[in-house]
């Protein structure tokens, strides 16, 4: 749901109202407890992104097309990447502005 300008905030989401309630009172309930449910807190962030990563992965491997991708992946046409150079560069620009060598 996309406004016309960036003046215009348009109505609220009940979705994201919800969401952002939920995790509003969740926040004050451990600010309140104190460090007691700080515990808690560990328990449910600490596995969380492992869990959302392997619904992702699983997610990525069943939909269509995936099994190309993935032998495009594991097994990439040497002869494409040893004819050109180009391939080279970009890495090498990639490991340096990874670095923050080339900015």
């Amino acid at each position: 749901n996309m406004t016309d300008s960036v003046a215009n905030t348009g109505d609220v989401q009940p979705h994201i109202f919800a969401s952002l309630l939920i995790f509003w009172i969740l926040v004050f309930i451990c600010v309140v407890k104190g460090t007691e449910s700080l515990k808690w807190a560990v328990y449910v962030t600490v596995p969380l992104p492992y869990i959302v990563l392997v619904i992702l992965f699983f997610r990525g491997v069943t939909l269509e097309g995936a099994d190309q991708g993935l032998e495009f992946y594991f097994k990439p046409d040497l002869a494409k990447l040893f004819s050109s150079p180009t391939p080279w560069v970009e890495a090498a620009a990639q490991i340096f502005f990874s670095l923050s060598v080339g900015t």
